[in-house]
């Protein structure tokens, strides 16, 4: 097995889905790739109410291993850049789903809103070790078609950002009491 070749395809596998449970990230990444095409976010929502419903998730063995994060957002811009834009939305890391679209143009400028969605997936999954052969280890042809695919995507550098939360270090500063 090449050991490169092995990392290069974690890493993509890594970038599929989102690694935090964070909204605000997932409109980064759809800002960032918008942006390219002098597309401008007019108004995003988040619903709650669909971010709760356990029907929002893959499973696994009965077992719900990533969480669907959907984002109502609106977007402004060239319609001739339109095409170009959608094709970039759907081939991205993190993986992005449309799951709705709706046009209105006025002369050449479109609005387009949609509903995105992408998968956070957890750090921890509870997998039984005991029961993996070496054959469970070794990709089908079904996962080294997927994997192929997905390695012509173009990973967004709002992935990067990913572990800013984490950020900056806590300075504490000493200061007399005003009172």
């Amino acid at each position: 097995v090449d050991q490169e070749q092995l990392k290069q395809d974690s890493d993509y596998l890594s970038s599929a889905v989102l690694k935090e449970k964070n909204s605000y990230l997932l409109l980064g990444v759809i800002g960032e790739i918008t942006e390219k095409y002098g597309y401008g976010i007019s108004s995003f929502t988040l619903s709650v109410e669909d971010l709760k419903k356990t029907t929002n998730s893959l499973k696994l063995a009965d077992k719900s291993v990533a969480t669907k994060m959907p984002l109502n957002i609106e977007v402004s811009g060239p319609a001739d850049k339109f095409i170009d834009l959608i094709k970039n939305l759907e081939n991205s890391l993190p993986i992005l789903f449309i799951d709705s679209l709706e046009t209105s143009q006025q002369s050449n400028n479109l609005t387009i809103k949609m509903m995105i969605s992408s998968y956070y997936l957890a750090d921890k999954i509870d997998v039984e070790s005991e029961n993996l052969s070496l054959t469970d280890l070794k990709l089908s042809k079904e996962e080294s078609d997927l994997l192929s695919k997905i390695s012509h995507f173009e990973k967004t550098e709002g992935l990067n950002q990913m572990d800013s939360s984490t950020g900056g270090t806590y300075k504490e500063y000493d200061r007399e009491n005003p009172f």
